[in-house]
């Protein structure tokens, strides 16, 4: 999860494994669309409503659509129950890499997919994906044309999206498929377009549709590596026949399986895990349709994955490291938010996290973000001085009691976190219990120290213990409150600002 709760964390242990893994994976419906929460300049999109079905009527102010969405995918992950859908959805927004779609419509619509179909079967996926309008849109599918085939998509469908590359061994032969099935596979995925929704003031629907007279209807030779298929004309159902090919190859289910284990375990494959762990996923795959969920619920569930090796291994990213903080600590429920305070507070959040280097769709490059695919560093890539600097800032910034969004206060409630641990009075228990919650592996006994002495202040520890017993005898003393409160923020900076924080 995105920053689990040390309530969540207790449930876990005491239902166990197996029952704490099937409430993960157990479905969930797509959350309420984003709606737009301030902008008043279109009759059509009543402030509280939602845009996503909704043309562009007036030349309005195109950045609260997009502040919208990323407010919504925020809130979405900050309200989250014990699933895994939050960590799936942004898995396949990094799978597929998409950026730059011009119109925001059409970015939720593909977010819906991966809500709907994310632990599910990868070939639905994959199919609901290839003739979505914003992939249609990002990767030249809807000017893929019998007279002109466009390879974008084709390329990398074949390269990242499923088989995957491998290496050269000949000429415009990469080990898993040819230039011959790059070329094969553009052409039967002619005849897919969108219809003209883009920046549209009329009622167009923001969909894609098949138009036959778009679309090669001649044979299509895959090379050696699809056995020599040949594909005839099968019109709309065409690109179904070759997604079905595609995952017939071991090699997908290789390379789905070892993305699944970057994202979830971690970035380095050796030898011996490829041949245990990554054969034993990628034949999962192979024997269940593709199901995703299956296959990470036995992930999750092993030994392999317990491995204290793997703990505290990889960096953590953006989304990570910021709900991370926000989230174990309460959110903003406590705040009875506005809608349209708690949607500015969700942008705001979503803009800090961009200035980490993670936009939310707007990944650098077709294949994601570097941090899960760019070997040697892997995770390292979310890290530097310069990004760090913006990590420490934001942690001392929002547990500050002066953290706002255009002048609202948005204060944690550290009092009443605080108040929610086990004998906070006790100062041993209270360092456990926020070692536990925020980091993955127990700190040296001096970087223990240090982090007592954030409460202590030099003191004897029963002076922490009397100084908590007063707090309980007079909790409206708002004196003993903001001693209480000054001591908590300072220890949970502290641990923020530890270099363990970082890691997962």
């Amino acid at each position: 999860m995105y920053g689990p709760k040390l309530s969540e964390i207790h449930e876990a242990v005491r239902d166990g494994l197996s029952a704490t893994i099937d409430r993960l994976f157990e479905p969930m419906p797509v959350p309420a669309p984003p709606i737009n929460y301030v902008f008043t300049g279109d009759p059509t999109i009543p402030v509280g409503t939602t845009w996503v079905d909704k043309p562009y009527r007036v030349q309005d102010d195109e950045n609260y659509r997009i502040q919208s969405l990323n407010a919504w995918y925020i809130h979405n992950k900050l309200s989250d129950t014990v699933n895994i859908q939050e960590k799936l959805n942004l898995f396949w927004v990094n799978h597929f890499g998409m950026s730059g779609v011009i119109d925001h419509r059409a970015q939720y619509k593909t977010i819906e997919l991966f809500y709907t179909y994310g632990s599910g079967h990868f070939g639905t996926l994959l199919e609901q994906i290839t003739v979505d309008p914003g992939m249609l849109q990002f990767l030249d599918g809807e000017v893929n044309h019998r007279n002109n085939p466009n390879e974008n998509y084709a390329r990398e469908l074949l390269e990242l999206y499923t088989i995957q590359k491998g290496v050269q061994i000949g000429g415009g032969d990469y080990s898993n498929y040819t230039e011959q099935d790059v070329a094969a596979a553009a052409r039967i995925l002619t005849g897919w377009r969108n219809y003209d929704f883009v920046f549209s003031d009329n009622d167009t629907p923001v969909d894609s549709y098949f138009d036959s007279s778009y679309h090669d209807e001649g044979e299509k030779i895959m090379s050696y590596h699809f056995g020599n298929r040949v594909i005839s004309n099968q019109g709309e159902e065409e690109y179904r026949v070759l997604i079905s090919l595609i995952l017939e190859q071991e090699e997908t289910a290789y390379a789905i399986s070892r993305e699944l284990y970057r994202y979830f375990v971690y970035s380095e494959i050796p030898e011996e895990v490829e041949q245990t762990v990554i054969a034993c996923m990628a034949n999962r795959l192979l024997s269940n349709g593709y199901n995703i969920g299956t296959v990470l619920k036995e992930l999750l569930g092993s030994q392999h994955f317990f491995d204290l090796s793997f703990r505290g291994a990889m960096i953590k990213n953006p989304y990570e490291f910021v709900l991370g903080v926000v989230r174990p600590l309460g959110g903003y429920d406590h705040l009875n938010l506005t809608t349209n305070i708690h949607y500015q507070m969700g942008s705001q959040l979503s803009n800090l996290i961009s200035t980490m280097n993670m936009s939310f769709l707007f990944s650098p490059t077709v294949s994601g973000w570097r941090a899960y695919y760019d070997s040697p560093g892997y995770t390292r890539n979310w890290v530097s001085p310069v990004l760090l600097q913006r990590r420490r800032e934001f942690s001392d910034g929002v547990t500050s009691p002066h953290f706002h969004t255009n002048n609202y206060l948005l204060p944690l409630d550290l009092i009443g976190f605080f108040s929610s641990l086990e004998t906070p009075g006790d100062v041993n228990n209270l360092i456990d219990q926020l070692i536990l919650l925020f980091l993955p592996k127990r700190p040296s006994p001096f970087r223990v120290s240090i982090l007592q002495e954030q409460i202590l202040e030099g003191l004897p520890a029963f002076t922490w213990l009397e100084l908590y017993a007063d707090f309980i005898s007079n909790p409206n003393d708002e004196e003993i409150s903001n001693l209480i409160e000054r001591r908590v923020r300072r220890l949970l900076q502290a641990i923020f600002n530890m270099a363990e924080f970082q890691l997962q």
